[in-house]
Parts: C-alpha cells; structure tokens; sequence
C-alpha cells in the first residue's frame, strides 16, 4: 500500500508535510550562524590586561580602607536613621 499527498505534484504551494519542518531546521540554522558571529564580534573587540587593572584597582583602594576603621552604629544612630527613612517616604524628592 503507497500513501500519497493529496496535492498534485504540480501543486506549487509548499504546504506538504515537510514544509513545516524544513523551515524549522533553516531558523534553527538561521539562529546558530546569528549566534556565531555575535560570538566572532564579541570575541574579536579588543581587551585591556584585567589582571593589571585589577591590581591597580586593589591598591588604590586598599589605602583608603587601611585608614578607615569599623564602628558599630548605636541604637540612637540606627533610630535616628530609620525615622529620616520613614518620615522622607513617600514625599517628593526636593533635588527634583
């Protein structure tokens, strides 16, 4: 028994069953070579040494800690704080 499409061979739509299917596959396709060349863009830009920017980073920032020392809030301070916090919500921002 030979199951055949009900459209004639010289049917030039293209709605056959494969249709679907083969479109699937090239935007599937399609998406792969977008996504390789993003990768080709992105790793072709050219890169500063991180390594060194961190470094000089760490060490222009590690002064400024050595000086500074830790010191717990008090409850008034934290009062304090958190009644500017809740008074202030909700109310326009006058800088603006």
């Amino acid at each position: 028994m030979v199951f055949r499409s009900r459209q004639s061979s010289t049917d030039s739509t293209g709605t056959g069953r494969g249709r679907p299917l083969a479109r699937a596959v090239l935007l599937v396709a399609a998406f792969a070579v977008i996504a390789g060349l993003a990768k080709v863009v992105v790793d072709s830009a050219p890169k500063p040494e991180l390594r060194e920017k961190y470094a000089r980073d760490g060490l222009m920032g590690g002064g400024k800690q050595d000086t500074q020392e830790y010191v717990l809030m008090s409850e008034d301070e934290k009062s304090g704080m958190l009644k500017e916090l809740l008074d202030g919500h909700g109310k326009p921002d006058p800088a603006h």
